[in-house]
């Protein structure tokens, strides 16, 4: 019995530690089962705040993006604005010049400029067309010392962007070449128009306008630099352009017949010189009319001839119908009338007809001495 008892109790310690053990057991799995569920909860939370934190940055990006597509947008409006401003300042510039208000015409491009500045800097296209346009209204201003240093930026910005050999850079050595004439700066001009001329030569062939052009700029100044040899063969270049491309009646080639005039007038071939006054006068009577100031100059031109061929008589009538063109024009108080009637009575008194002298018309109008002051003026 005591041996039965001993069996009893030593399967109830060992079940108790078995159990006890299983309860360790249990508890520990308990344990370790928690812990995963808490260690997965901590990770879901933190997959959720850094997604949270994702999708936060990601709409954060793309405000940003869209308020920086916006500004852009706006900016580019901006600017777009600015630049059509610039534009029509320009616009408004060139109407003011033609009306003959050269200040507000400075103002208007000088605003366009500083707009165009401020916008694309130095080496932009616009930039040099305002430097351009100022430059052309200071040359009408007659201040052309600043003239020639506005189209000479405009040149140094223009080679910088298109080089030698583009029309525009042409142009500015053609506005510089003008100016030094005006200048008196005959040596400059002529190198400037040739350089003009060999772009435009290069560009668009003998057969253009702007070749022709070129030409008779060179000419003039030839002419001025009295080397009327050169000076003939540059306005026959520029006159049998225009007559290829314009044909008899036009304007430039009434130019061109003028200009061949004055260099055989100054070279004494007074024959081929009326020759070529009369061409031109012809041209401008079947375009313009009589009563027009460069059919007057013809007038005057084949007077002038005349006289010198010491054909009075001619000389006499060429002389009043360009004195009665710029009577009627411009008034008795302008210098080409005064020239004109001054012309007159150097003819009549050549003429050695006191008859004639008499006759004339025009002495009531005002005296010999009245035009002299005039030509002065």
């Amino acid at each position: 019995m005591v041996e039965g008892q001993c069996l009893f109790y030593l399967k109830r310690v060992i079940t108790g530690i078995l159990f006890q053990r299983r309860s360790y057991i249990n508890k520990d799995i308990c344990e370790d089962v928690k812990n995963i569920v808490l260690d997965d909860g901590e990770s879901d939370l933190e997959i959720n705040v850094r997604n949270k934190k994702k999708e936060k940055r990601k709409k954060n990006d793309s405000e940003l993006a869209s308020k920086q597509k916006a500004s852009e947008k706006s900016l580019s409006s901006y600017e777009e604005s600015l630049s059509e401003t610039a534009k029509s300042y320009d616009s408004i510039g060139i109407t003011q010049r033609e009306t003959k208000d050269y200040k507000s015409a400075l103002e208007s491009h000088q605003h366009a400029l500083q707009i165009r500045l401020k916008l694309f800097g130095e080496d932009h296209s616009d930039t040099a067309l305002s430097y351009n346009n100022i430059g052309n209204t200071q040359y009408e201003m007659k201040d052309y010392r600043s003239a020639l240093e506005s189209h000479q930026h405009a040149l140094q910005i223009r080679l910088r962007l298109f080089g030698e050999d583009h029309s525009d850079t042409a142009l500015n050595y053609n506005n510089i070449g003008n100016t030094q004439y005006n200048m008196k700066d005959y040596k400059s001009a002529l190198e400037s128009d040739k350089h003009a001329l060999q772009i435009r030569l290069k560009l668009f062939g003998k057969d253009h306008s702007d070749t022709a052009l070129s030409y008779n700029n060179i000419g003039v100044t030839q002419h001025k630099m009295k080397d009327y040899k050169s000076a003939l063969e540059s306005h026959r270049h520029a006159l049998q352009i225009r007559l290829r491309l314009f044909g008899e009646d036009h304007s430039d080639t009434a130019g061109s017949y003028n200009y061949v005039g004055v260099i055989r007038h100054v070279t004494k071939d007074y024959n081929s010189a009326l020759e070529s006054y009369q061409h031109a006068l012809q041209i401008r009577l079947k375009l313009f009319g009589k009563d027009h100031s460069d059919t007057a100059l013809s007038y005057h031109n084949i007077g002038i001839t005349q006289r010198k061929m010491k054909d009075y008589k001619s000389a006499l009538e060429s002389h009043q119908h360009a004195f009665q063109i710029r009577l009627k024009l411009f008034g008795k108080d302008h210098f080409d009338t005064a020239l004109s009637y001054y012309n007159i009575k150097i003819t009549q008194r050549e003429m050695e007809d006191s008859k004639l002298a008499l006759e004339s018309h025009q002495r009531n109008i005002f005296s010999f001495r009245e035009a002299k002051f005039l030509l002065k003026k």
